[in-house]
């Protein structure tokens, strides 16, 4: 709704925000980190993946799959993890597997059953 283009990369765990759409200019020129510090988020370790604080700051696992709702707020899949960034910059997990021995990424086409996931510490119940 407000024209913006987001990116996520796996390779540096960060997403970014395009600055402008028109030229084509290197990535990193071009486009403004808005999560992600490049660090990897190690599996179930809330403390260093940042849940609770800025999404800048935070450590992503694989960033993918990004959808922002009409209300700004930024939803992506991060492994096997769905995380949200809210209005403020604020990243918290929605959902994750039960499964501590669980690593492997979700790809954007796949599902999960309900009973395989629960919510984050700061999850809260959203349809999204």
């Amino acid at each position: 709704m407000s024209g913006a283009v987001f990116l996520s990369d796996t390779n540096s765990r960060q997403i970014y925000r395009v600055r402008s759409l028109t030229g084509g200019r290197q990535l990193l020129d071009n486009a403004q980190v808005v999560a992600g510090t490049g660090e990897q988020c190690v599996p179930f370790d809330e403390a260093r993946c940042g849940d609770g604080g800025k999404a800048m700051e935070a450590a992503l696992m694989n960033p993918r799959g990004i959808a922002v709702d009409k209300n700004g707020l930024m939803y992506f899949v991060d492994a096997t993890m769905i995380r949200k960034v809210d209005q403020n910059g604020i990243i918290s997990t929605l959902i994750k597997t039960n499964d501590l021995t669980a690593v492997r990424p979700l790809s954007c086409d796949s599902s999960m059953d309900v009973s395989q996931v629960r919510r984050g510490k700061h999850g809260e119940q959203k349809n999204i």
